[in-house]
């Protein structure tokens, strides 16, 4: 359900007689309503930090269970040339393990690069996206496949693909508490670290969730994911804007500076007016909450 019941049409009309009049007609209607969905979102985002009651949602998600990790014996070999990562070892099936992120630092070169395995053979990945340009082997750098789970155990992913995620609040297990997330590259090396071995762990890589679950840790129970949902876009001259109506001036005027750009006209001036705005708002909000806290203990007294 929009937050307002201000139209796209409305809202273009304004955009449009802010903007400087000799180049009002320079814009189509299809460029401004582009503008317009992109301020909605740049507000939401802002909005997002000063009160998530808007955009705040929750969700129940369900992990698909995938293959266990894979280890690199010390001969593991980049070739440039096929596109293949060759001479390590899978622990399960190997063909589970496509769409999986490989890692590879170059010692030498002082150079990081990434890509995603497309297929596998019993030995071999065939890995898409930037990787070395010439043959390297384990005296050049350090191979990491990237996998979510302990040697032996199973992996566990969540898919985010059908979910409007604005950012990701907390992911809670309703059995076992909060799940703790952690950076890509921590994420990997929890399954390395007793201490880990009845523990719990997450991290969030393009549209999916990874799990960790210790070796001894009980089953995951019901997961509910806390977010902050992207603002519905405005498709047609009738759709409603998905941001409170308060809130109109500042999805304009991020809609503006966009134009503005684009027209490569007056940006400074409105920068400057946008930045006090959003400095106003976060004001205004900082004394709502104050006099909301002085009255609630007033009531307690």
């Amino acid at each position: 359900m929009a937050l307002s019941t201000v139209t796209l049409g409305t809202l273009r009309d304004d955009l449009r007689s802010r903007l400087p009049e000799a180049n009002r007609d320079v814009l189509l209607d299809t460029e401004l309503n582009r503008f317009l969905n992109l301020g909605q979102y740049d507000a939401a985002l802002k909005l997002s930090g000063i009160n998530a009651i808007w955009y705040g949602d929750v969700a129940q998600v369900s992990p698909v269970t995938g293959g266990g990790v894979v280890t690199y014996d010390s001969s593991v070999k980049w070739d440039a040339g096929d596109k293949l990562l060759s001479s390590f070892t899978f622990t399960g099936t190997h063909g589970d393990y496509v769409g999986g992120i490989v890692a590879y630092a170059d010692v030498r070169e002082e150079k990081g690069y990434v890509g995603v395995i497309t297929t596998t053979t019993a030995t071999t990945c065939k890995v898409e996206g930037a990787m070395p340009t010439g043959d390297v082997d384990a005296a050049d750098g350090v191979g990491i496949f990237i996998q979510p789970s302990k040697t032996g155990g199973a992996s566990q992913v969540v898919d985010l693909s059908n979910v409007s995620i604005m950012r990701i609040i907390k992911l809670v297990d309703a059995t076992n508490g909060i799940i703790p997330f952690y950076e890509l590259k921590d994420f990997e090396q929890l399954g390395k670290n007793y201490n880990w071995d009845s523990g719990y762990g997450a991290t969030h890589f393009g549209e999916n969730i990874y799990l960790f679950k210790g070796d001894n840790a009980t089953a995951f129970g019901n997961l509910y994911l806390y977010y902050y949902t992207l603002p519905t876009q405005m498709t047609s001259d009738s759709s409603y804007m998905d941001v409170p109506t308060e809130f109109q001036e500042l999805v304009l005027a991020f809609a503006e500076l966009k134009a503005l750009r684009r027209l490569g006209v007056g940006v400074e001036t409105k920068e400057l007016e946008l930045a006090q705005m959003m400095k106003d708002i976060q004001v205004a909000h900082a004394n709502e909450y104050r006099l909301e806290k002085m009255d609630e203990r007033g009531k307690d007294q």
